[in-house]
């Protein structure tokens, strides 16, 4: 809801003023208050359990929510710079209203503020959706500081600053969008960033009672938690049962070592 009234404060406020970066950035507000949309229901599905046709449950919908935020961002920055670069070519320049300025100030504030309380909460949660949402708000404070320079140096003389600055906040847009993209893209196709994760997964198996090596490991993202799959070597000439209780205690020593593991599944092989 903040982002609403704010992006709608920011529009009236380009209008009346005749600013172009100001309205950019009232744009650029409502396009959080789409993503915001789109992260409630992220987050509720995430926090979904397993069934039986989502057996590992639903924190793939974490990244699938930061990918869609990730596109209605660049989506909105270029239409932005489209708007700006339309502006600049017809060379129709009027030096805005100071009302933009206020708008500008108390935009950075606002949304520095909410940029800092999502972090946090982001942090806490371990939400890629929650943090990409985060530093939306910050590229919002971003983009208004670029507003405030524009609308400034175009109230000094230099009317042509301010679509200028729509530009500027255009291109900052589409590149903050790009990277939330790509970071859910790669926590889609599983990729690891956090190797000292996987090595401290290793760590907390071959210093497991009974195991005589680590045979090989895989971590994957699931939403806030891990996957873990562990291939171990144990004495050939154990039971089944003394095997399978080795394979328990691994899980239970990976978890515990390791808060953000949800599960872990542990093949085991006769050593030679």
């Amino acid at each position: 809801m903040g982002n609403l009234l704010l992006g709608a404060a920011k529009v009236a406020a380009g209008s009346l003023a005749s600013s172009h970066a100001m309205l950019a950035d009232g744009l650029h507000s409502l396009a959080d208050f789409a993503s915001s949309i789109a992260l409630l229901v992220v987050v509720r599905v995430a926090n979904r359990p397993s069934d039986t046709c989502h057996p590992y449950g639903h924190g793939k919908a974490e990244p699938v929510g930061a990918k869609i935020i990730g596109i209605i961002v660049v989506l909105a920055g270029f239409q932005i710079g489209l708007s700006a670069i339309g502006q600049l070519r017809a060379g129709n320049y009027a030096a805005p209203g100071v009302l933009a300025l206020w708008m500008a100030l108390i935009s950075i504030v606002v949304k520095e503020t909410m940029f800092r309380y999502k972090f946090r909460l982001a942090t806490r949660a371990n939400s890629k959706a929650i943090l990409a949402s985060a530093w939306e708000h910050r590229s919002d404070a971003v983009s208004s500081v670029a507003v405030l320079a524009g609308v400034g140096l175009a109230r000094l003389g230099m009317p042509y600053l301010d679509p200028v600055a729509g530009l500027l906040v255009s291109g900052f847009i589409v590149k903050m969008g790009w990277d939330i993209t790509r970071s859910a893209v790669d926590d889609l196709m599983d990729k690891v960033t956090d190797l000292p994760l996987l090595d401290r997964v290793c760590r907390a198996a071959s210093e497991t009672a009974g195991v005589i090596r680590v045979d090989a490991a895989r971590i994957r993202p699931m939403g806030p938690d891990f996957l873990v799959d562990l291939a171990i070597c144990v004495d050939p000439q154990i039971t089944v049962k003394e095997g399978h209780d080795v394979a328990s205690s691994v899980k239970s020593a990976v978890m515990i070592a390791i808060p953000e593991v949800a599960g872990v599944m542990v093949h085991v092989n006769p050593c030679r």
